[in-house]
């Protein structure tokens, strides 16, 4: 379990510190390269980019929200559930990256995986976090990511 856990939180750090190599790269593009940010910590770029399945799906207030309507920008997209412990302990380091970055071309896509909006709107609200999330009731979406 311990193991798990550790693995999670470093794919969540690496993920978390490759958006943010990109946000940087994007607003100093003269000082370094997408490449070189990439290089000098050791992640390799895909190549060909993979692009991403499109999906729909609604949020906390009912809102239909397609992930097309965030082109051009950096999206998180983080798949979770409110009883998932590593979930748990990963929020409130998404919360200081969405606070950072929220007003940039950054967002935060939270799928919440088969739950009810009550068990989300609660959990949201008892964590105090206010970053986007969207409900996958069936699954469905997640099953298109694996």
């Amino acid at each position: 379990m311990r193991t798990r856990r550790l693995i999670t939180m470093g794919a969540v750090l690496s993920i978390s510190f490759s958006l943010l190599l990109v946000w940087i790269s994007a607003a100093n593009p003269e000082d370094r390269s997408l490449e070189s940010l990439y290089a000098s910590v050791g992640i390799q770029k895909v190549s060909p980019p993979m692009k991403a399945l499109h999906f729909t799906l609604k949020n906390l207030e009912g809102s239909e929200v397609s992930l097309k309507d965030f082109a051009g920008k950096v999206v998180f997209l983080n798949f979770w559930a409110t009883w998932c412990g590593p979930c748990r302990e990963e929020m409130p380091s998404m919360e200081r990256l969405w606070q950072r970055f929220k007003e940039e071309d950054f967002v935060i896509l939270a799928v919440d995986l088969r739950e009810s909006r009550g068990e989300v709107v609660s959990f949201m609200k008892e964590y105090g976090l206010t970053f986007p999330v969207l409900l996958d009731s069936k699954g469905e979406v997640g099953s298109m990511f694996g």
